[in-house]
């Protein structure tokens, strides 16, 4: 009602990479649903927090399936389904589409 910050929360980055001027640390929109919000950073790092900003999981695709070689940086945000978290990497290195367990 105020329009106040409710909460804040700081992730460490999994991933670090240079700025250039083709690409912005600007993370792509997350998605909400009843039990939270699922949110995606340029690290490759996927996190789901609860309304009151809990963690709840995180995961680092970066980790998981390498780092981004790509000089434009993640130009997608997430898609969800009911059960779900969907992330396009398009890579120029190895692209995915990966479907994370809410």
């Amino acid at each position: 009602t105020t329009g106040k910050p409710a909460w804040t929360k700081e992730l460490p980055a999994s991933q670090k990479g240079k700025n250039n001027p083709m690409m912005r640390r600007a993370a792509p929109t997350p998605v909400v649903d009843g039990a939270g919000l699922y949110v995606f950073f340029e690290s490759g790092d996927a996190v789901a927090l609860s309304h009151a900003g809990e963690l709840r999981w995180e995961r680092s695709l970066s980790k998981d399936y390498g780092a981004f070689k790509n000089n434009h940086g993640v130009g997608s945000s997430p898609a969800q389904t009911d059960k779900a978290v969907v992330v396009l990497i398009d890579d120029t290195g190895a692209s995915y589409l990966v479907a994370l367990d809410k």
